[in-house]
């Protein structure tokens, strides 16, 4: 009896196994429209975008076009939450990097605004991200422009301090 329960138990795993090996077989079907290269790891969309933003961090400039490229033309072809926040994710690196935040932060508007999504909570961090990161961009404009007018005032002053040590 031990036997026969053993040659049962050994079928049903041998079966599972295989059924399992069949998931691995590339079935010539063509690739799920949510799944980018580098991306086809299980998980929720969020789980996908999350790794994706981490992975296009690591770009180099000309990459990092080539991905927005990508990113563009699969929004154009399927304009989905998930298409929309990728694109937005590509396009969010500053402008001096290649990106184009403005625009990102017009795409996420919709998610933001829509409460029911399912990447509601992702668009608005990334949206509040996007704009610390232009409110920090523009002070550090006005700071470069204090320092660049100090610069200059320091400079006429040596300058006026010299004229007037020449004159004796």
């Amino acid at each position: 009896m031990s036997r026969a329960r053993f040659v049962s138990i050994l079928a049903a795993v041998l079966t599972i196994a295989g059924c399992a090996l069949l998931k691995d077989i590339d079935t010539g079907s063509s690739p799920r429209p949510d799944v980018i290269e580098g991306m086809a790891e299980p998980g929720t969309e969020l789980d996908r975008l999350l790794r994706y933003f981490h992975r296009i961090r690591k770009l180099s400039s000309a990459e990092l076009m080539r991905e927005q490229n990508s990113a563009r033309l699969s929004y154009t072809r399927r304009q989905s939450d998930f298409h929309r926040v990728r694109l937005a994710m590509a396009l969010s690196p500053p402008s001096t990097s290649g990106g184009d935040p403005a625009r990102a932060l017009e795409l996420l508007d919709t998610l933001v605004k829509n409460p029911n999504s399912g990447l509601h909570a992702l668009a608005f961090l990334m949206s509040a991200y996007l704009q610390d990161q232009r409110r920090l961009e523009n002070n550090a404009y006005a700071l470069q422009q204090k320092l660049d007018n100090l610069k200059s005032m320091e400079k006429n002053m040596l300058e006026r301090e010299r004229a007037g040590v020449k004159r004796p």
